[in-house]
């Protein structure tokens, strides 16, 4: 019991995500509600969503793992400096939540 403990432990550490509150589809859920009342929607696409302005995000995790993402979103000028993509002000949770639905591959 120990040793099962000890991996769930390690694995959590080593990088296979924090846990999140209320879990993974409540997260989601609340990230797609935020790609939407952000703005995000009115450059991007993920899949049908969207609009076709800036790059479709529907294989976004193919191009930036879980923390880079996180990185672009806290500030995209420091990942690239000539993006086009605005700073949004936009907490640790709420960047949470739309790299969740921005990375989780569940129908929209």
């Amino acid at each position: 019991m120990k040793c099962r403990a000890l991996v769930i432990g390690l694995a959590l550490a080593v990088g296979c995500g924090h846990v999140r509150p209320g879990g993974t589809e409540a997260l989601r859920t609340e990230g797609k509600g935020l790609w939407a009342s952000k703005g995000c929607i009115g450059c991007h696409t993920r899949g049908a969503i969207g609009t076709p302005i800036a790059p479709d995000l529907a294989d976004i995790n193919r191009k930036f793992s879980v923390d880079g993402l996180a990185r672009w979103l806290r500030n995209p000028a420091a990942q690239a400096p000539n993006t086009h993509m605005p700073r949004i002000e936009l907490t640790d949770h709420e960047i949470d939540a739309i790299v969740t639905y921005l990375t989780t591959p569940t129908p929209d």
